[in-house]
């Protein structure tokens, strides 16, 4: 009998994987959490954070914490087997860590990007819902 892919987790401290979604890949990073319970970022594909937060649920398998934060998150869990392949936790958080530290050099310098696809500039108002043109301040 084949076993379940993501159960091979429940076996680690730690674990990351890619999800294919049906409109972008995402790379969820999972821990044990030191007051029992787990800890979880994910990331959009350029590794820049799309969610994170925490199961403290200390009874759940790590594999069953991990469906349960991507519920949350609101990514669909069906077919989830065929949709994610194992990658290296230390290498994502790596890459995420060097995203955020570029996102700090960029605010030091009077931008930064939001955690949309937008490019907000110091002096620069990006548009509300009503309008379609963005305003500058005079400084």
């Amino acid at each position: 009998m084949r076993e379940n892919t993501l159960s091979l987790i429940d076996r680690k401290d730690e674990a990351a994987f890619k999800i294919a979604t049906d409109t972008e890949s995402l790379w969820f990073c999972i821990q044990e959490y030191s007051e029992g319970g787990y800890d979880y970022n994910l990331y959009h594909e350029d590794y820049s954070e799309y969610d994170s937060g925490i199961i403290e649920d200390e009874d759940l398998s790590m594999s069953e914490a991990a469906l349960e934060a991507l519920k949350e998150c609101g990514i669909d869990i069906s077919d989830i087997q065929k949709r994610i392949s194992f990658a290296d936790y230390d290498e994502i958080v790596d890459a995420s860590y060097k995203k955020w530290e570029e996102r700090v050099k960029l605010a030091k310098k009077g931008c930064f990007m939001s955690t949309t696809t937008h490019l907000k500039v110091r002096g620069l108002r990006l548009p509300s819902s009503t309008s379609t043109t963005p305003t500058f301040d005079t400084v």
